[in-house]
């Protein structure tokens, strides 16, 4: 049953994809001030897709510019979160050369960031700010790696502002009704892409708690340093405690 619920997942991602993926190139060409709408509805859907429950807490913003600073668990992380607003993402330069994956970045205007090489940061913070005078949600996870669900590593802080800008940290918490978190869910280390989504799909309906913490107070973080280890304090502490009062936004 659990192979059959995987390729049906599967096809499930397959057609989607297949029927909104030349949508959204007609909507970039098109209307690219509507760039960010079908992919909310698309990642919404790939969730349902694969059973996962997404437990809201806190209020999702809808308007930029802002910065999310959220922990990485998992390639699920972009799919709960995509789902819950509308917003692009910060991703490593590996993902772009990515098969499938990484066409689907650049079509989603994802920001890529080579974090070995110190000289490539400049131009990225350079994007970043040109996208926030457009008023655009860019998530960042600062880690710069995903973990196993039960800790959070160190903010790393060289794509953090430093400035007036709103930034506002996000926990992402994973569980199920067979007691597994996210060390199931997680993707890290040396695992494999598709095996691990292969799993997943086989492994039944999930829970994502989506934690929107309050924004960082301008107060708080004169520095990117700063920033970073404040988001970074606020994002643990929300991994740690039992949130309350969910709204759930997409359940099987």
């Amino acid at each position: 049953m659990s192979t059959a619920r995987a390729i049906g997942v599967s096809a499930g991602f397959s057609f989607l994809l297949l029927v909104t993926v030349p949508m959204q190139v007609l909507i970039v060409l098109m209307a690219p001030r509507l760039q960010h709408v079908l992919p909310k509805w698309v990642f919404g859907t790939a969730a349902r897709l694969m059973g996962a429950r997404l437990q809201v807490h806190g209020v999702p913003p809808t308007l930029g510019p802002l910065l999310i600073a959220a922990n990485h668990v998992s390639w699920i992380d972009v799919i709960a979160i995509g789902a819950t607003m509308p917003c692009f993402f910060i991703a490593k330069r590996d993902v772009r050369s990515w098969p499938v994956f990484g066409p689907l970045a650049r079509l989603l205007r994802t920001c890529f960031v080579d974090r070995e090489r110190r000289s490539a940061v400049g131009p990225v913070r350079q994007e970043m700010t040109e996208r926030f005078e457009q008023g655009h949600i860019l998530v960042l996870f600062p880690e710069g790696t995903s973990t196993d669900g039960r800790q959070v590593l160190e903010f790393k802080s060289a794509l953090f502002t430093g400035d007036g800008l709103t930034i506002q940290p996000l926990t992402l918490r994973y569980s199920d009704d067979q007691g597994r978190d996210g060390v199931h869910y997680g993707w890290y280390g040396d695992m494999e892409l598709l095996p691990h989504m292969w799993a997943v799909f086989k492994g039944g309906p999930l829970q994502v708690d989506v934690i929107f913490h309050a924004p960082l107070d301008p107060q708080e973080g004169q520095t990117r340093k700063d920033q970073a280890a404040r988001a970074e304090q606020i994002v643990r502490e929300g991994l740690a405690l039992a949130p309350k009062g969910a709204k759930e936004t997409s359940q099987t």
